[in-house]
């Protein structure tokens, strides 16, 4: 019982900083000010496996924030939310499409044009995990493959660099 009422804080909790951050960037800067990065992480590691709403509202949350710009970007890779994003897209991106979408977004947002960040989503089982959405997906809206597609680009893109 106190699982789930957990998860079910995690999901209300991770909805409400997602609408907060899909703002401006001065409402970016401020959940990055107030520590709302590692507290997302936190809710996607305890929750995203077993909650596909987790799993989506904190990977929509992530790359909004990291879409802020650079102090943005790197409060998420600092908190650990490349590699939190990858195991969300293993749980949940074969299954969901909406997820698989959430997860490359934020990838994407996260890698930008930076080799260092590429490598981190790399590093953390991101081309096999996209991959793998992808192939689950072909049947999906245009978008979600688009997405997924714009990921493994970004990473590749910055692999010479």
């Amino acid at each position: 019982m106190a699982a789930r009422a957990s998860r079910w804080r995690s999901t209300a909790a991770t909805r409400c900083v997602r609408s907060i951050a899909f703002g401006g960037d001065a409402r970016k800067q401020a959940l990055v000010d107030a520590g709302g990065v590692p507290a997302i992480v936190e809710a996607l590691r305890a929750h995203g496996g077993t909650s596909v709403e987790v799993a989506q509202y904190s990977c929509n949350a992530m790359g909004s924030i990291a879409a802020g710009g650079d102090t943005c970007t790197q409060a998420v890779v600092d908190a650990g939310g490349a590699p939190a994003i990858v195991e969300a897209l293993r749980a949940h991106g074969a299954t969901s499409a909406k997820v698989a979408q959430a997860c490359c977004v934020a990838l994407e947002a996260i890698i930008g044009d930076s080799s260092a960040r590429a490598q981190v989503a790399t590093d953390a089982g991101g081309v096999p995990a996209i991959t793998e959405a992808l192939r689950a997906h072909t049947t999906a809206v245009s978008d979600e493959l688009a997405w997924g597609v714009r990921a493994l680009k970004a990473m590749a893109a910055t692999a010479d660099r």
